[in-house]
C-alpha cells in the first residue's frame, strides 16, 4: 500500500483494534459504519491482504460471498480453509491456444458491505506464451 491510506493499511495489519466508539460496517469489518452509510454503500473493497483470507486472525467467519452465476462455463471460484482460489480452463478456441489453465489462490477480496461480493481477480483473457 502506497500514498495516505499506508499508515491505516499497517495499522490493521497489525491487528490494531477498531478506534473507540467504532461500530464495524458489517461484522468483523474493518470499516467504521457512518449512520447511513451502509445503506448507501454497494460494495468496499478492502485490497490488502487481511482482506483474502476466509477467517479473521480471532478465528471469527470473513464469509466471502462470490456471485459465482456470473461466471462463464470452465470458471470457478472454491473456497478452502484460508482463502478462495480461482480457475479458468485452459481456452482452446480460434482466437486463443492455451496449453494450461489460468489459477490464482488467493483469488478474491472480500466485499466489507456483503453486498456485491467479492472482487474476482481473473486475469488476462488469453495466455500465449507465457510463464
Amino acid at each position: 500500500a502506497k500514498g495516505c491510506g499506508r499508515a491505516r493499511a499497517e495499522e490493521l495489519a497489525s491487528g490494531a483494534a477498531l478506534p473507540e466508539g467504532c461500530t464495524p460496517l458489517v461484522s468483523g469489518s474493518t470499516l467504521c459504519d457512518v449512520p447511513g452509510l451502509a445503506e448507501v454503500t454497494a460494495g468496499f473493497w478492502d485490497l490488502t491482504s487481511a482482506s483474502v483470507a476466509v477467517a479473521f486472525e480471532d478465528g471469527r467467519s470473513a464469509l466471502q460471498r462470490v456471485n459465482a452465476a456470473t461466471f462463464a462455463a470452465g470458471v470457478s471460484v472454491k473456497c478452502g480453509n484460508e482463502t478462495c482460489g480461482y480457475v479458468r480452463e485452459a481456452r482452446q478456441d480460434v482466437t486463443c491456444a492455451e496449453a494450461y489453465a489460468t489459477s490464482f489462490d488467493p483469488g478474491t477480496f472480500r466485499d466489507d458491505t456483503n453486498s456485491l461480493g467479492a472482487a474476482v481477480m481473473v486475469g488476462r483473457s488469453c495466455n500465449l506464451q507465457s510463464d
